[in-house]
């Protein structure tokens, strides 16, 4: 299992200016594994931080996904408060996430239940799609002869 990381004030602001450097690239959509992606973003004044940066724009996308696109500021929040990812926040009660996030939603609770909804189904998908690799590469299976 992967050791989740802690990002720093300095990092995370560090990412908010990156994002403002490249705004034609969709952070939600583009494949952060992808060499060539990464090198097409504008890395002027960045360069020192392209081995940091990926793994907090992966979170930031992770986070992107989730939240409603009008309300996209909320991802860099989110992050100062150590929250990472869908099924981070789905592993949280609905109360204990709201209360958390209460400095962040301030008038908004309807947002927080979104982002929480939000993030229940993307646990449900990513947990589908586990289950089917797994079960799909048992050795029953590729023993079974299918017509």
């Amino acid at each position: 299992m992967a050791v989740r990381r802690v990002f720093d004030q300095k990092e995370i602001k560090q990412l908010e200016d990156f994002v403002q450097q490249n705004p034609e690239a969709d952070f939600k959509l583009i494949n952060l594994e992808d060499g060539q992606a990464l090198n097409a973003l504008n890395w002027m004044n960045f360069s020192s931080a392209e081995e940091t940066l990926p793994p907090l724009l992966k979170a930031y996308q992770r986070l992107l996904r989730i939240i409603p696109d009008e309300q996209q500021e909320c991802a860099y929040e989110l992050l100062r408060m150590n929250i990472h990812s869908a099924v981070q926040i789905a592993s949280m009660t609905k109360i204990h996430f709201l209360k958390k996030c209460a400095k962040i939603l301030k008038d908004n609770p309807q947002l927080g239940i979104e982002i929480y909804k939000n993030a229940q189904a993307k646990r449900s998908t990513i947990l589908v799609q586990y289950m089917d690799q797994l079960q799909n590469n048992e050795p029953h299976i590729k023993a079974t002869i299918f017509n």
